[in-house]
């Protein structure tokens, strides 16, 4: 017995939103990874002791994929998301 076009449709919407969810919460976990990397990294350093250029390197790519992260997130989830 096949669906009617209405409860295809429905069935469609239900999967659609439950892929956006999991993309969602997929990406927040990346990103509270990459928070907790930058943290462990900002942390080992000593104060008052100069910063190599290769912990400098790792911090800066570290935020700068931080910032990359929230900016797709930004994208794919606007803050003023309206709900009907």
């Amino acid at each position: 017995m096949a669906l009617s076009p209405e409860v295809q449709k429905l069935i469609d919407n239900v999967a659609a939103n439950t892929s956006a969810v999991q993309s969602a919460i997929a990406g927040l976990k990346v990103e509270q990874t990459q928070i907790a990397d930058l943290q462990t990294q900002i942390t080992a350093l000593q104060p008052g002791q100069p910063i190599d250029a290769e912990d400098l390197a790792a911090i800066t790519k570290a935020a700068d994929d931080l910032g990359a992260t929230n900016a797709a997130l930004q994208v794919a989830v606007p803050a003023k998301v309206t709900t009907p």
